[in-house]
């Protein structure tokens, strides 16, 4: 080996590692714009005027829902759907009204 294979190899080096050290930058700038972008709070409002929230089978566990006088109420079911000997659904229902202080 000569000095001028020597001085070409070195320079073909000195190239790829400029190229490698550009790749490395624009590959931490992007997963920094990714990482920053993922982090962003949000203030996202959800509305609605009843909640359902339903098992595996389709059937309602839970309603949150407000009522035309304004009382809010939490229905919880339980899995059976049946009812006690009173003819009453086994279900708890907790009703919040407003109270003048």
């Amino acid at each position: 080996m000569d000095i001028q294979d020597v001085s070409a190899r070195l320079e073909r080096l000195e190239t790829e590692n400029r190229r490698m050290k550009k790749l490395g930058l624009v590959v931490l700038i992007f997963a920094s714009v990714f990482f920053v972008s993922g982090q962003a709070k949000t203030n996202k409002v959800v509305e609605a005027n009843e909640f359902r929230l339903l098992d595996i089978d389709g059937r309602i566990r839970a309603k949150l829902m407000t009522n035309d006088i304004g009382q809010t109420s939490l229905t919880l079911t339980d899995s059976t759907d049946s009812t006690n000997d009173a003819g009453l659904g086994k279900e708890v229902e907790l009703v919040c009204c407003p109270v003048n202080s």
